[in-house]
């Protein structure tokens, strides 16, 4: 099958389908319920989580195969350094810029900083196949991603503690 170039078809059936997601419903439902402040039942908050461990397991399985029957870079080079960019440079950055912009404290701004480097979700394997779409960047961010987000991480704290970019305050 060629690969299918740009068209307002493909955003639109991407939006569609993000919407179509159980991921997408299920966050919906969650930001809904928390806004009504009730307090969920136990016997129903124990059997999302039992149904949500084998999730990740699963996804990750499904990437594994992908990769399996593809290169460990199953996309464009040019496509692979530019997500790598955002998910390790551009995401972080604008971490501890909104954090600092929100006045957070210097350990809270290093947390959200640690937590835009972490690696790509592996919701995102799923959505591109349902889109039929993105498949060779999104495996190809998970496996990286996970690979390089430990490095990165050490990397950027390092880095700030170089140019003395929010201290860490000592109690």
């Amino acid at each position: 099958m060629p690969e299918e170039k740009f068209s307002y078809k493909v955003v639109i059936k991407a939006i569609l389908s993000v919407f179509k997601s159980p991921i997408i419903q299920g966050i919906i439902i969650g930001i809904i319920w928390s806004l009504t402040k009730l307090k969920l039942p136990v016997i129903l908050d124990r059997l999302m989580l039992i149904a949500g461990q084998p999730i990740v397991a699963c996804a990750l399985f499904c990437v594994g195969g992908f990769l399996a029957q593809h290169s460990l870079i199953a996309c464009k080079w040019s496509e692979f350094i530019i997500g790598l960019v955002w998910r390790f440079i551009v995401f972080p950055f604008f971490g501890v810029l909104f954090g600092w912009v929100m006045k957070l404290s210097n350990t809270e701004i290093r947390q959200v900083l640690a937590m835009a480097a972490v690696t790509c979700a592996v919701a995102v394997y799923p959505m591109a196949c349902e889109i039929g779409v993105g498949q060779g960047v999104s495996s190809t961010m998970i496996f990286w991603t996970t690979i390089l987000c430990v490095p990165v991480i050490i990397a950027w704290l390092y880095t700030l503690d170089v140019l003395k970019l929010f201290p860490e305050t000592k109690n």
